[in-house]
């Protein structure tokens, strides 16, 4: 059997993955899209890694910025994710959505179970994707429970007892 990118997508919606939205601010400009391609990379020295579609306008603000932030999505957070996956709404993702500023300027979306603000160590182009690896300058952590997504459809974990 042939492997194409259509059965590539299809193969991996099989797989279970938390989702966060990755912010960055460019020319006082906010820029954010949801990920579920997130990776702790290595613990000494801190190091994470992000892959975004290159066509996309945050992958190029993150680019040119230098940094960004990942907000890790918490149960009840499927309208943020659906917003900030939805390219027709890019020029409205951040209207009347209050956010901080993180460390390196990056904005945080409140609610989440974490935030990571992030300054880019590394790019690595790969096919239609950027590979962003990240030093992480501060972490915020909330008690929450986490966002999944399998089979194009979002849920919550739970502990099996």
């Amino acid at each position: 059997m042939k492997v194409d990118g259509a059965l590539l997508r299809s193969t991996m919606t099989n797989w279970i993955s938390g989702v966060a939205i990755v912010t960055t601010t460019l020319n006082d400009l906010r820029h954010g899209m949801t990920i579920s391609s997130l990776l702790s990379v290595s613990l000494d020295p801190p190091i994470i890694a992000i892959s975004a579609n290159c066509a996309s306008q945050t992958c190029s603000s993150i680019q040119t910025s230098g940094n960004f932030a990942v907000n890790i999505l918490a149960q009840g957070q499927e309208g943020l994710a659906r917003l900030f996956s939805d390219k027709k709404k890019q020029d409205v993702r951040f209207a009347g959505l209050r956010t901080e500023s993180a460390v390196t300027g990056a904005p945080l979306l409140g609610g989440c179970l974490a935030n990571i603000d992030c300054s880019v160590t590394a790019v690595h182009i790969v096919g239609d994707h950027i590979i962003f690896l990240a030093k992480p300058e501060a972490i915020i952590t909330n008690s929450a429970t986490p966002l999944a997504y399998v089979n194009q459809t979002f849920g919550e974990f739970r502990q099996l007892d």
